[in-house]
């Protein structure tokens, strides 16, 4: 009678032991995990949709950015097959222009930038390479103040003869 009262005390805390073997393990992995998870999670391109194309002698079609969370993404985490040469993003950046600057951190391909102002060219950057530097990626400067900016893949814009201030027609696509 004595070993049966034993066991029937020891039986909760078996069960214990075998649930914290379980359950200890998938805690564990679950929280050396989740900060890869996250950044994966966070990491992920963007796809927005095709709204405007960019004309002259050439159609390229753009994804527009005009919310904070999108222009920050941009065009990070994209590869250079996934997006064509005649595909882009266009950056609506502030009502009022100002100086801007952009880097290529988290790009995974070159881009060429174009920086606008009211739809005319007020400067361009030809094949920035990519940075993974983070906090040493060099900044590309509009040089003028623009309120929009488009990216491309670099060397897209190779055939297209742009100059400070041609006009570019953008136009909303259906």
């Amino acid at each position: 009678m004595k070993i049966n009262s034993i066991h029937l005390q020891k039986l909760p805390l078996i069960k214990l032991v075998r649930f914290l073997n379980i359950a200890g393990p998938v805690a564990g992995a679950t929280a050396a995990l989740s900060p890869l998870i996250l950044f994966l999670w966070n990491s992920h391109p963007q796809y927005l949709d095709v709204g405007a194309t960019f004309n002259r002698y050439e159609t390229i079609r753009l994804e527009v950015a005009s919310q904070p969370k999108q222009i920050s993404k941009g065009m990070k985490f994209r590869f250079r097959w996934d997006i064509p040469s005649n595909q882009g993003m266009l950056f609506t950046l502030n009502k009022k222009p100002e100086i801007s600057e952009v880097t290529t951190n988290h790009y995974l391909m070159s881009v060429d930038i174009i920086f606008l102002k009211d739809n005319i060219v007020r400067s361009v950057i030809r094949n920035a390479p990519p940075c993974f530097l983070k906090n040493k990626c060099p900044k590309y400067s509009s040089i003028y103040p623009v309120n929009q900016m488009i990216q491309v893949p670099g060397g897209s814009i190779s055939t297209i003869d742009l100059q400070p201030e041609d006009k570019i027609g953008i136009k909303m696509l259906k």
